[in-house]
């Protein structure tokens, strides 16, 4: 195979989307080839800038070639916006790219795809399952949404925002159990590439991350693991020189496509709300916005957009253009007025689950760059923030309201975007008492501050005649040679990060147990005045009366990311003080930018109100129902029942939702399971399929009869006009032997397709913790051990460490689950039974069959006698400390007890205080070596490792030291990752088998 050359990139940029580059990405892949990434891409909107995502794939493919210790392209690439909604452009882009290299067989992408499966450590001979290339849209707040760090050998792109990247960075990432947070910050610090797309928005965290790559080269033996991050926006830091920013240059201005681009005329009409004033000012305002669009599409333009700067706002506008014009036609009896039915409306926020918004942009895909045509009738889109950035939506008209500098240059890039037409007309309406900057801080617009104002004024004196011209050349033009400070004044306030110390670090890098104080990475992320966190809310029908069965009925089938809906923390808190008589009035007045500033306004609320689940996870303590607002937890998941008759109408936007009748959102969760694990579920009950029968005169003893209800449900739901329910029905019906159906608390039945559908692309299956996971088939725990060694060597070895660490590493998979050879760990793998366990041959990494509930697996430990909260790793440490097989030197000896120690993400620095009462002698066979556990009397828990003085805590700091708080764990996640890859492998062998 040839190698490739920087300037094959041309060719390959080519085959993928059928067109040449522009002269910048041309550029700019030659000096990343190089290795040389900029600190700064500054370049307008609509220039292409996610091509940068391809450029990096080239890079890496390019210097495969090269010795590990020499490559500087990252491995993962991270594609980062400040807003709620991913980036639907850069997911689609990576998609695309990711399915195109997946299909090549010859030519350029043929040659680059091979590559990346060789750096993903493929060693496929025939009939090659690997992936050149994953791509995830990374969301947060959901248990199990851990696919993206299965491998750190696999090339990978990842979309995300600045909370969930930012969190992960930090050692806190939102919604990630402790044990895994130190896996994601390792997979997010080490070969990595952070694409901040308008970093404008975004100045803490680029503040932040400056810092952190200064104190990842803060070590006594460096790793030599590439980290770079790269800002995206037109206006870059003055501070940077000329060779850390890559912007464009004449041959773009003067390529045919990009140059229309750049001086394509935008027209803006500047427009005052007069009587939006005061606190009554949305309704006037709203009325104005709506004739201004109204106005736009009576002129011929199809497609209106209309961007405005709060939620609550959004909502009321497209309810506001759904309704026929006063005048034009009767109004309905009793007031109100009708419904246009020859418009076309469509609410977009990011308060939105992503499965709905999935739905929204297939509706919105004839208003795609380079589309044509499509639309079916006259549109209007009515957006929050969440389209200034990523959205690839090509808009005939726009309507605005006022904002700062940044965010109108942002939002206009979405008018005429590729300049395919002649004209765009646009409106900027702003509220009457706006226009003029306020004395204080604390009195002006919560979102935008004083730049909103300042803005308007800067508008006012660049106009002719009421109209401002906001193309991209145009505004350039009025801004060069403008300095730092009144550009500042214009753009929105951006307000400094809290400094990074090496203390906070210290604190940081402590995941479990987390030290008191813990430093709040949102003041790192947003600055120290940064707004309320969001939490994620599923909605479930099936959930009844009892709640006290909600956590078994969730776990029966549990909530993914893609049916989960991000909902600010005081407003969900409001809704759960609201009460079906009092009907408390709950409002979002936030704007969709993460670490949005406007806050609650601290009225008290009763304590008693709805119920929700907290959802932790199937087996964990902290899944518990709570029943006052005073328990909601920031970043939490939360399950509500959408069966009685409260209004949600507030806490989300729902495409199905019809404005008049306020229907309930759906339950999603059958569709989301299948989306996130690609295996048929049904959940058989009337409470999720109105048109199923009761179930409640089926003996569920009666193996017979239950089968013959299920064959009945089952032919019912193969008419589901449900693309998934239907396939998920035509499916289990051919596999009616291959499930074993559980029962439904509230009547019912839940069947799950042992076997993979096929029917997406692998890469949005959500990954099985594996030591949750049991296995189909015995899996022995010597065969279990020597294949977690094996693939540790090859994961240190394919990401460039020193032989010294891939030994280290392999031989603590060979060692890291020896204490499960407990005889009473035994016991509980044969369902608590100790004598089922003593006559087995062999003994067994995992148990065999189906997940039990947390309720029965507490009654497994109590019959096996394991102590509650045991941790099989302590006696691994121990067993591997009793016979010889340590290392002789000092460091790598401490290293791989550490290793052991941590495999779950314990003993970040200190072991857990498990009582062990019952503790027993047992010994472990390893390479013809005995090893032996002797439990020690004078300690609680048999090992002694709780103790401050065991070696536990001393040898986490003295290796943070050596190795830096990034280093350390991406050793670790080497191991944990080798451990879930050698489980998933034996769980794949055994569903072929």
């Amino acid at each position: 195979m040839n190698e490739l050359k920087p300037d094959d990139f041309e060719e390959f940029f080519r085959d993928v989307y059928g067109y040449e580059p522009f002269p910048w990405q041309s550029r700019l892949a030659r000096r990343v080839c190089d290795g040389d990434w900029p600190r700064c891409i500054a370049l307008p909107t609509a220039a292409g800038k996610t091509a940068c995502i391809d450029i990096a794939v080239f890079a890496m493919a390019y210097q495969a070639s090269l010795p590990a210790k020499d490559r500087t392209a990252p491995r993962r690439i991270f594609f980062v916006v400040d807003r709620r909604v991913v980036v639907d452009q850069a997911f689609e882009h990576a998609k695309s790219l990711a399915e195109k290299l997946a299909d090549a067989t010859d030519g350029i992408l043929g040659q680059v795809a091979a590559i990346l499966k060789k750096i993903a450590g493929c060693e496929c001979l025939s009939e090659c399952q690997c992936r050149p290339l994953d791509y995830y849209a990374l969301r947060g707040g959901m248990y199990r949404e851990s696919t993206w760090v299965r491998s750190p050998l696999q090339p990978t792109i990842i979309t995300s925002t600045v909370d969930q990247v930012g969190s992960r960075l930090l050692f806190r990432g939102y919604g990630v159990s402790d044990s895994l947070k130190p896996v994601h910050a390792a997979m997010v610090g080490n070969d990595s590439l952070i694409l901040l797309d308008e970093a404008h928005c975004s100045k803490p965290f680029e503040q932040t991350v400056g810092l952190i790559r200064k104190y990842r080269d803060w070590t006594e033996e460096r790793l030599n693991t590439p980290f770079h991050f790269v800002s995206m926006t037109a206006t870059p830091s003055s501070q940077l020189s000329d060779d850390q920013v890559e912007c464009d240059r004449e041959d773009d201005h003067a390529h045919a496509e990009l140059g229309r681009r750049i001086k394509a005329s935008k027209p803006a009409t500047l427009v005052v709300a007069k009587q939006a004033t005061g606190k009554n000012w949305r309704t006037p305002f709203v009325e104005v916005l709506a004739e201004q669009a109204r106005t736009l599409q009576s002129k011929g333009c199809s497609a209106v957009g209309i961007i405005v700067n709060r939620v609550a706002t959004a909502r009321i506008l497209a309810d506001e253009l759904r309704r026929v014009p006063s005048g034009e036609k009767s109004k309905k009896p009793g007031g109100g007025h009708e419904s246009d039915p020859d418009i076309d409306v469509i609410l977009l926020t990011g308060r939105m689950r992503p499965m709905d918004r999935d739905a929204i942009f297939k509706r919105l895909e004839p208003l795609f760059s380079g589309k044509a045509g499509g639309l079916t009738m006259p549109t209007f889109v009515v957006a929050t923030q969440c389209l200034e950035v990523g959205a690839d939506l090509d808009f005939h008209a726009l309507v605005t309201e006022c904002a700062s500098l940044d965010a109108l240059r942002q939002r206009f890039g979405r008018l005429n975007r590729i300049a395919a037409r002649d004209n765009a007309e646009a409106v900027i309406v702003i509220r009457g008492d706006q226009i003029e900057p306020t004395e204080s801080d604390e009195d002006a617009d919560p979102i935008y501050g004083n730049s909103l104002a300042n803005t308007w004024q800067w508008l006012n004196q660049h106009a002719t005649t009421g109209v401002f011209d906001f193309s991209v050349a145009a505004v350039r033009a009025m801004t060069q040679g403008m300095s730092p400070e009144k550009l500042a004044k214009l753009n929105a306030p951006s307000l400094d990060a809290a400094v990074l110390l090496p203390a906070h670090l210290d604190m940081l890098c402590q995941t479990n147990p987390i030290p008191a104080p813990d430093p709040d990475p949102a003041v790192f992320l947003h600055g120290p005045q940064s707004g309320l966190p969001d939490v994620q809310v599923i909605f479930r029908a099936d959930l009844g009366e009892d709640a006290t069965q909600w956590a078994q009925i969730v776990s029966l089938c549990p909530p993914s990311s893609s049916e989960a809906l991000p909902v600010r923390l005081d407003v969900f808190k409001r809704w759960m003080a609201e009460d079906n008589v009092t009907k408390a009035k709950v409002t979002d007045e936030s704007s969709d930018v993460e670490g949005d500033r406007t806050r609650d306004d601290g009225a008290t609320l009763d304590s008693a109100g709805r119920r929700a689940l907290r959802w932790r996870g199937p087996v964990s303590k902290d899944t518990t129902v709570i029943n006052s607002p005073d328990e909601v937890r920031p970043s939490d998941t939360y399950v509500v029942s959408i069966t009685d008759d409260s209004d949600f109408a507030n806490l989300g936007d729902f495409p199905e939702r019809n404005p008049e009748k306020n229907k309930r959102p759906t339950d999603q969760g059958d569709e989301a399971f299948q989306r996130a694990r690609d295996r048929a579920i049904l959940r058989l009950t009337p409470l999720v399929h109105s048109v199923l029968p009761s179930f409640d005169d089926v003996p569920t003893d009666d193996e017979d009869r239950v089968n013959e209800a299920i064959a009945g449900a089952i032919e019912i739901l193969k008419s589901d006009p449900s693309p998934f329910i239907k396939n998920a029905a035509e499916y289990l019906a051919k596999e009616k032997n291959r499930y074993k159906p559980k029962p439904h608390p509230c009547g019912g039945f839940i069947i799950i397709g042992k076997k993979r559908l096929r029917q997406f692309d692998p890469t949005f299956i959500e990954a099985e913790e594996s030591w949750d996971s049991p296995s189909d088939q015995p899996v022995l725990l010597a065969d279990h051990n020597q294949a977690v060694g094996l693939i540790a060597r090859q994961f240190a070895a394919g990401c460039g460490m020193s032989s010294s660490h891939t030994e280290t590493l392999g031989l603590s998979g060979d060692l890291h689950d020896g204490g499960k050879a407990d005889p009473r760990f035994q016991a509980m793998l044969h369902d608590g039974n100790r004598r089922a366990a003593d006559i087995c041959k062999g003994k067994r990494a995992k148990s065999v069959g189906q997940m039990p509930s947390r309720e029965k697996r507490e009654a497994i430990r109590a019959r096996a006698s394991y102590p509650k909260g045991g941790r099989h790793e302590l006696q691994s440490v121990r067993l591997a400390e009793s016979d010889g097989v340590l290392p002789a030197d000092a460091d790598s000896r401490d290293l791989l007890l550490h290793l052991i120690a941590s495999h779950h993400g314990h003993c970040r620095p200190f072991a857990p205080v498990i009582e062990d009462k019952c503790a027993e002698p047992f010994s472990f066979d390893h390479q013809g070596k005995t090893l032996t556990f002797t439990p020690s009397p004078n300690n609680i828990s048999g090992h002694g490792l709780e103790r401050l003085d065991s070696g536990v805590a001393e040898r986490f700091w003295k290796l943070t030291r050596r190795l830096g708080w990034w280093g350390l764990p991406w050793i670790e996640s080497m191991l944990r990752l080798a451990d879930w890859s050698a489980s998933d492998a034996a769980e794949r062998k055994s569903n072929d088998e």
